[in-house]
């Protein structure tokens, strides 16, 4: 195995059952969207938590490999970003463009799915269960 986070936790990621995979995937297809927004303040704040949740998961990983306490860097990044998307959703203007309205609702669809499973996932490794 490498000795670079990242590449440790990509492996780990993909020896996951198949819907875990393809749900890891949709969520970085719709964070990653962010980029198409670019030019708005917005696209930009939720794709730098996006990644810094990435990286903050891959150095969790490499420290305790892959257990449900790696929610943690969504609960603390995510968190944020689904409060903001939320602010975002309720203020959009009547000129919005659908594409964007359309992405933010997805995002905050996705991203709070996610956020429940990861809160279910800190809560149950704080209470004591360790495994995956």
């Amino acid at each position: 195995m490498s000795n670079l986070p990242g590449i440790a936790f990509l492996v780990d990621m993909f020896a996951q059952p198949a819907w875990l995979i393809i749900w890891v995937c949709w969520l970085g297809v719709v964070n990653f969207a962010a980029l198409a927004f670019w030019k708005a303040r917005f696209p930009r704040v939720a794709f730098a938590l996006f990644f810094a949740a990435m990286v903050a998961m891959a150095a969790l990983h490499a420290v305790v490999g892959w257990v449900r306490l790696l929610g943690l860097p969504h609960v603390i990044f995510w968190t944020p970003l689904w409060v903001l998307a939320w602010r975002e959703w309720r203020y959009l203007g009547p000129d919005a463009p659908q594409r964007y309205r359309t992405w933010l609702v997805t995002l905050l669809w996705t991203d709070g799915i996610s956020l429940i499973l990861d809160y279910s996932d800190v809560i149950r490794w704080l209470l004591g269960e360790r495994g995956q």
